[in-house]
Parts: structure tokens; sequence; C-alpha cells
């Protein structure tokens, strides 16, 4: 525990020493008042207080900026980068907001991590179109009965209108729709349709309609395809069927009627349930198809109304796409369903019914042009080709006088006794003028085929102008869905362009890095 004595040669013992302080003492010289103040005015101190103030300047002013950055509308703070300018708002959904009148809001029902950022950023984007539209969002774990209160699964964007009491729900798979690979096997995205769904809900909530939209069966008539249906859905526009002769006629609540490629004649009790049906104001489209049935019912009243239906294939030799029956007929914009177009409009037709202007038989008819070939159409049949301009497509429209009756009650007082007052009832009679349209159009129009394969034609836009040119308070907000699938950049040839940028440009790059390098080598 303890150590030994140390003892010398003579056997004495030494005396213990204590151990030598090895700790190093440093002798600074304090600094005086004067010297402190001289340091503080020195350059160098001057200069990083001024680097240190300007640092805490610039950060301030970049945190303001950021704060007022955020304010802003997403429109304004985030630039659209997307291929196919996903969130790029178009006229017609501009105009439908800023016509709005009601609030509108748009609640998200999602849960955080499985929202698409695609379609909150969307909505953002209306929100800052109009101060009438709000964004809420509500999560369906945390808040089950809210979402409940909704009537919306997780994954759905729910549109409302508490002015109108009306809503409607948009699942995320209708505005991100999928199609099946049969590359990969899965489902891949093909389409984005965000604000076609949207811009139609808003306007259907905040302005609900009851117009009924009939098409005809018992023809051969052809359904109505996905596109279309889908664009008479986002007018907010009902349809349904009807049978005129088991049905009994046109129903009374008949906005529009609509024969749609027919390959049987009509009877004629039809036809004259469809000449009364106009005679009080009513509105038609018939979509001609190539048949090989006779139809000289049909072919009556279109000439009753002044077009003469041609038995025959329409070619043309000027304005064709790959053979002279794909037809871009000569588009006359000075119609009620042309107005918003223009001479660089297209409209592809195939196997098209032509069709001549003649006499109306039925009074006040007013025959417009819609569509018809050149001057070198053709009417080909089996005994030849007749060279000529022919209507592919035409308006008629009826002046029609419809009376009303109003009836009021008058109280005959001549008598003081309130017993013997007389109330008598009177009717009288009004007339409102009003205007009847058909609407001839050939049935390729509207083929799923070429609505779907040609997203630059004006087909679509044509017979949805058609539709809703019959309703004051539906407008054509048939927004076509953006395409999800994935767009290349090719060099179609190589050419000087192709060397340019192949080989001359990265060479060049690569020559002046070189030389560069070689420069500061020298220098070394």
């Amino acid at each position: 525990m303890f150590g030994r004595k140390k003892q010398n040669e003579a056997g004495q013992t030494e005396p213990q020493t204590k151990p030598q302080d090895r700790r190093i003492h440093l002798s600074l010289p304090r600094p005086s008042g004067a010297a402190i103040k001289q340091s503080l005015h020195a350059a160098g101190f001057r200069h990083g207080s001024y680097s240190a103030g300007m640092t805490a300047i610039v950060l301030a002013i970049l945190i303001v900026v950021n704060m007022l950055v955020g304010l802003l509308p997403t429109s304004t703070r985030m630039l659209d980068l997307t291929s196919n300018s996903l969130f790029e708002i178009g006229d017609t959904t501009k105009t439908a907001m800023e016509e709005l009148s009601e609030d509108v809001t748009l609640t998200i029902v999602s849960q955080p991590d499985s929202l698409d950022t695609r379609i909150q950023r969307l909505v953002d984007e209306y929100a800052s179109l109009s101060s009438h539209i709000s964004v809420e969002t509500v999560d369906p774990v945390l808040h089950p009965a809210e979402a409940q209160e909704l009537g919306a699964e997780d994954g759905t964007v729910v549109v409302s209108c508490e002015a109108t009491g009306e809503s409607r729900n948009i699942l995320f798979s209708e505005i991100i729709t999928h199609t099946y690979s049969m590359y990969s096997y899965e489902a891949v995205e093909d389409s984005f349709d965000g604000e076609g769904q949207l811009t139609a809900a808003i306007v259907s909530v905040s302005a609900p309609t009851d117009h009924v939209i009939y098409t005809t069966e018992g023809h051969g008539e052809q359904s109505l395809g996905s596109s279309i249906q889908d664009a008479i859905d986002k007018a907010n526009l009902s349809t349904d069927t009807v049978n005129l002769v088991v049905d009994g006629g046109i129903p009374e609540d008949c906005d529009l009627l609509v024969i749609n490629a027919p390959q049987k004649d009509l009877d004629a009790t039809e036809t004259q349930a469809i000449k009364d049906y106009m005679a009080k104001g009513g509105n038609v489209i018939i979509l001609l198809a190539q048949t090989e049935n006779d139809q000289p019912n049909l072919n009556a009243l279109l000439a009753a109304y002044g077009m003469q239906r041609q038995n025959g294939y329409i070619a043309d030799a000027e304005r064709y796409y790959s053979n002279g029956y794909d037809i871009f007929p000569e588009i006359y914009t000075g119609t009620s369903i042309t107005a918003d177009m223009t001479s660089d409009s297209l409209i592809l037709l195939y196997n098209a019914v032509g069709m001549l202007e003649t006499d109306p038989t039925v009074e006040n008819v007013t025959l417009s042009t819609v569509m018809q070939t050149s001057t070198n159409g053709y009417l080909v049949t089996n005994e030849g080709q007749t060279q000529g301009q022919y209507l592919l497509g035409a308006i008629a429209q009826q002046e029609v006088t419809a009376e009303s009756g109003e009836t009021t009650e008058t109280t005959d007082e001549t008598s003081n006794d309130a017993a013997a007052d007389e109330t008598t009832e009177e009717t009288t009679e009004e007339t409102e003028t009003q205007t009847a349209t058909m609407c001839v159009l050939p049935a390729s129009l509207i083929d799923d085929s070429i609505i779907g394969q040609f997203s630059n034609l004006s087909n679509q836009d044509l017979f949805m102008n058609a539709v809703t040119a019959n309703f004051d308070d539906v407008s054509n907000i048939s927004i076509p869905a953006k395409s999800l699938s994935t767009s290349y950049n090719l060099i179609t040839g190589a050419g000087a362009w192709g060397m340019l940028f192949i080989a001359i440009i990265p060479l060049g790059v690569l020559g002046v890095g070189l030389a560069h390098w070689l420069r500061r080598r020298r220098r070394v």
C-alpha cells in the first residue's frame, strides 16, 4: 500500500522530495481598453461584421419572399412542365368559372399517403380561378363520420353546392383512367380527365338542369359511343330510349330526339309524329348512315324540310384523307353549331351520305349548310359517278307558333252582399313564336374509332354543339381527356441535323474542355 523508502549506498534512508510541478504557466499580457477599441475598428473586424449583417438581411428577405410566394395561387407559383400540359386550364373552363355565381366546395376524401399529387394540384388550380370555389380535405381514416356524411369512399373528389343542395362524387379512377397493357400484362395509366370531370361537375351542381335526350330504337339504330355518351353526361344532360311505335309516340318530357344511323325505314306514323313534334317547337338530330334497305319514309321526311337524300357513296377528289371516301368536308362557320370553329378546324367523315338542297314542303322552314364537299365531290353508284357539290350536314329551322292559355279569376262585386259576389274564370290565349330545328349529320361524325384515334379533330365538338344549341341553359363543356402515354422525341432522318447533334456538338464540347485542361496544366 505504501512504497518503500529509498536507501543510499551507506544504508541511510534518503529523505523524500516532492514531485516536480510539470505544469507550464503562460504569462499573457492583458489587453488594455485602448487595444480592444483599436481592434474593433480594425478593417478585418469591420469586414466580418458587414458580411454577417448582410447575410442576416438576405436571409430575412428570403424568408419574407418565401412567405409571400406561398400566398400566391398555385397557377402563378408553379409552372406546368408536364409533356401534355396536365394542369393547363382551357378557355372553356375559365369561362365557366367566371360565370359561376354559387359557392362550390371541392372536398378531397383521401388518405394523405395515397393522395395523387396531380389531383391535388389540379384542384388547387380551380380554387385560384374563382372566389366561389373552396377546397377541403378529409382523411377517411381519421374522420370516418365526415366521409360517411359525404357519401364518399377513399379516393374521391366530392363537388357540392350548398345553395342548390346538389353534389357529385368523382372517383380518382375516373380522373386517372387505366388500360390493360398487352406488353407488361398489367394496368397502366392511360389518360388524365381531371379538367373534364371537375368542370362538368362544378357546372352541374351549381346550375342543375332536367333536360332529357331520347334516342330512338326499333330501326337497327346504333347506340351512342362511349366518347359521346361521356360528353353528354358532362353537359349535365339525361338520356333515355324510346320506341315511337311501342311507346305511342314521342314522350312529353323529350327535349331532343336523336335518330342515330337507322338501318330500317321509319313507319309513316313515326314520321308524322316527328312532324307534329317539331310543329310544337321540338328539336331533332338525324345521323345518316349507309344502308342496303330502302328508306322512302325517312327520305320523304328529309325532303319535307329541304334536304333531298342521294343514294350512293360520296367521295371527294380534292379534300380526302387516305382515299376519296374519307373526306375532310368544308365547314360553314355561319351556323349556330359552327360559330366557334375556324377554317383550320378539321372534321373527318367516311362513307358519308350526301344530300342536295330542295324546296321544303313544310312552311316557314329555312335551310342552312353545315358541311359540304368541294366542287370536286362525286356521288358514286353502281351506274357511275356524278360530279358535284353535295351537302354532308345541314340544319332546317322551322318557325312555329305555339299557343299558351292563361287562366285568371275575376270577382263580380256589384252587390253589397259579400255572399252574392261571383267569381268567374277567364282564359286568355297568348301566342309565342318558337324555332324548331332538324339537324342532319353523317353517322360517322361520332364514330368512336375516329374520335378516339384523332385528337385534333372537331367531330365531337360539332356534335355536342348541335346538342347543346337546343338549350339556353346548357353549354358545350365537353373537354377531352389528356393522354398519359409516354411520348418520345425521334430524329426521323440523320442528315446534317443528325451530324450536328450526334457528332459536331459533343466533339466541340470535348475539345473546349481538353484545351482548358491543357492550359491549366501549363500554368502549373
